[in-house]
């Protein structure tokens, strides 16, 4: 998963321990950092991570590193992933805060929900929404409380960041130089969530709060990056006087330029579109296009077009990682290019099915985008 901004922002404080992460984690040098609020610190961070952490006392190294190697296969590249490690940290929590029992009960809902996640197509597993619909279910049966589940899930997100964004969490697909990919090898990774969960476990580091109820949508739905907010992220306030006019914030990450009436209804204005541009899919290498459409209205078309509004190219829509359809989720739509190979200043127009039609302006195709939901 990832997040989408260009240009420069405000800095933030990054651990030393991040910083010097043990060798072989790969990481981005231009990551864009936009949340100051969202840092792993013991100063500013909610205590309630930590209120237990005499009964989370972490599993000893020998326990850490077998409990976690069954659990981390490599890709062909040789490389885990953050949101690998991420799922396979929810595992080690449990065990450490509720016994080995407790510990592979959780286990084997994981093991379950990246089965029945797993793409027909290509193998492709998204750890990070099967480890968190596994909590989920977990959490129902009533053996964690509520700010257990909020411990495990906020240091398992922690200790998986294996990349100076400390607000996503990562897959190994893409290029090397791609800015939405987080890898390491296998040894190094456990050696850095390690040293984290030793931080979290001795009180001298407090995980930020990563609040589980809100990695999910009103249906129910994994939410794509929940703790990462966009640059440009709208609300209802951001609706200027001319109905079918929405210039939004004028940032060089792009904006909405253009609602019609039927997009900017009161019934659409809070918390109805997430907008991910991807200039690289895991699968095609080309240019890949995600909307997602609320309160029942599907997405029916995505177009893309020069700043004339000549149409360049319709995508080819795709539903889900098993080409089945996904409700009120996000679409997928490809293109036969990468990115990159598009002209500049892009419009693209995105079209429901109840005719609402939003353009987002996409300054440079190559570039990552992504719109969060408002709140």
């Amino acid at each position: 998963m990832a997040c989408f901004s260009e240009g420069t922002g405000p800095m933030i404080f990054i651990d030393p321990l991040y910083s010097n992460t043990p060798s072989g984690v790969q990481t981005s040098k231009n990551r864009f950092l936009t949340s100051a609020a969202t840092v792993d610190s013991a100063q500013d961070a909610n205590p309630s991570t930590t209120e237990n952490a005499d009964s989370t006392s972490s599993t000893n190294v020998t326990d850490f590193e077998a409990l976690l190697n069954p659990l981390l296969v490599p890709n062909q590249e040789g490389v885990i992933s953050e949101e690998q490690l991420f799922a396979s940290l929810l595992v080690e929590r449990i065990t450490a805060l509720k016994g080995q029992e407790a510990g592979a009960e959780f286990k084997s809902l994981l093991e379950d929900q990246k089965t029945k996640m797993t793409s027909s197509k290509n193998g492709y597993i998204p750890y990070e929404e099967a480890a968190r619909t596994a909590l989920r279910e977990y959490a129902a049966s009533g053996k964690l409380s509520a700010e257990e589940v909020e411990q495990v899930h906020s240091q398992a997100f922690g200790a998986a960041q294996l990349d100076d964004n400390l607000d996503v969490l990562f897959d190994d697909l893409g290029s090397e130089s791609d800015l939405t990919k987080a890898v390491s090898d296998k040894s190094a990774a456990i050696a850095s969530a390690k040293a984290i969960m030793n931080q979290y476990d001795a009180g001298s580091l407090t995980a930020t709060i990563r609040s589980f109820e809100l990695a999910f949508d009103s249906s129910g739905l994994a939410l794509i990056n929940p703790y990462y907010k966009s640059v440009n992220n709208y609300s209802s306030s951001d609706i200027g006087e001319d109905p079918l006019k929405n210039p939004g914030p004028d940032l060089a990450a792009g904006s909405v330029t253009y609602k019609t009436p039927q997009a900017i209804s009161d019934n659409m204005r809070t918390s109805t579109w997430e907008f991910l541009w991807k200039p690289i899919g895991e699968n095609s290498k080309k240019l890949v296009v995600l909307p997602r459409a609320g309160l029942g209205y599907d997405v029916e078309s995505v177009v893309l077009k020069d700043k004339n509004g000549k149409v360049i190219e319709e995508g080819t829509h795709y539903d889900a990682a098993d080409g089945s359809p996904h409700p009120d989720s996000a679409r997928k739509f490809n293109f036969t290019k990468p990115g990159s190979a598009y002209q500049k200043n892009l419009l693209c127009e995105v079209t429901m099915t109840n005719g609402a039609k939003v353009i987002f302006d996409i300054p440079n195709p190559g570039s990552r985008y992504e719109q969060s939901r408002s709140s």
